[in-house]
């Protein structure tokens, strides 16, 4: 990983390289004392851990202890063992990472971003006593969990032609090049379907430099992946006490995509829709997901009783009342 795109900024940590269960090694790095509350950040495809910068200064910032780790073949981490790139594989690493990092007794608060939201709800359905013993609440950030191709507003069409060019969008996302530098037809997608019209060109470079970053094989491989994801029926059983934030303008995962897991999921929290942002909330939305987080570490601390499936933490939230999860426009 270059000096740029590293978390030294954010003061001191510890590094630690753990083996996934096909022998795949991660990079781990932690921050915060042991005995602070924790947060573990997973990002998604062609990111690191570097994706999450403003989260982990916010967080440390605060006294909150912070696991990060680069998914199986992104940053510093290794390339994929013989599990290959599989929602189980990413499951089977983030069980890895937590035994490794999270000090025995404690629980943390578990946030993914896109492909690594998706590795959590893995988690939930693989490993499900380890989800409520060392868990304690959840963000879901800018993901989904079928149909990525057919309902992506990259290319905006009707639904029904949507899915008959599903074969072409399938190939098109498997293929995903990076180039060697940013150009300027590269700045112009990459605002259009990673961020928003709204983001800054600070924003827009750093996405760029990290999608580059991505080594091919990672790339490709869990391109794959995403075409013929369906994670569905695994949605229910991650029972913990959950956030689901998303962009209004996120064309990759459409907010179509946040409100269908809402409908799903066991204890919503929230649903925190931002907006006029695009699909990198926690970079162009940094504040409302430090926010959530926020809100989940207070939560976790306060150990509620009971299920919260319609209840938000100020009671704001009911279920019956979020818009019908049909095809988005934005």
């Amino acid at each position: 990983m270059s000096e740029r795109l590293s978390l030294t900024g954010v003061g001191p940590g510890q590094r630690l390289d753990v083996r996934s269960l096909d022998g795949t090694r991660l990079n781990v790095e932690t921050y915060g004392p042991d005995d602070a509350p924790t947060v573990l950040l997973s990002h998604g495809w062609t990111c690191s851990i570097a994706f999450w910068f403003k989260q982990v200064e916010a967080l440390v910032a605060d006294g909150v202890r912070v696991i990060v780790h680069d998914l199986r073949g992104h940053g510093a981490s290794g390339p994929a063992g013989p599990a290959g790139y599989t929602p189980e594989a990413l499951a089977d690493d983030l069980s890895e990472v937590l035994y490794a990092a999270l000090p025995p007794g404690r629980q943390a608060v578990l946030a993914g971003h896109s492909m690594g939201s998706m590795g959590m709800i893995a988690f939930g359905a693989r490993h499900p006593q380890e989800l409520r013993r060392l868990i304690s609440a959840a963000l879901i950030t800018s993901t989904g969990m079928h149909e990525l191709a057919v309902r992506s507003r990259v290319v905006p069409l009707p639904l029904p032609l949507a899915r008959l060019a599903r074969p072409i969008s399938n190939r098109l996302m498997a293929w995903s090049p990076a180039g060697d530098r940013p150009t300027r037809s590269q700045w112009q997608i990459t605002k259009y379907a990673s961020l928003s019209r709204t983001a800054t060109a600070a924003d827009v470079e750093f996405c760029i430099t990290l999608i580059n970053a991505c080594p091919a094989p990672a790339r490709t491989g869990f391109a794959r992946m995403l075409t013929r994801l369906d994670l569905d029926d695994q949605v229910a059983e991650f029972d913990v006490p959950t956030i689901v934030l998303a962009g209004t303008h996120d064309r990759l995962t459409p907010i179509w995509h946040a409100r269908r897991l809402v409908e799903t999921l066991p204890q919503v929290v929230d649903l925190i829709e931002v907006a006029g942002a695009g699909h990198m909330t926690p970079v162009q939305s940094s504040t409302e997901v430090n926010a959530a987080l926020g809100r989940l570490i207070q939560l976790s601390s306060a150990k509620p009783s009971g299920r919260m499936r319609a209840a938000a933490v100020d009671g704001s939230i009911d279920v019956s009342e979020i818009p019908d999860p049909a095809q988005e426009t934005a």
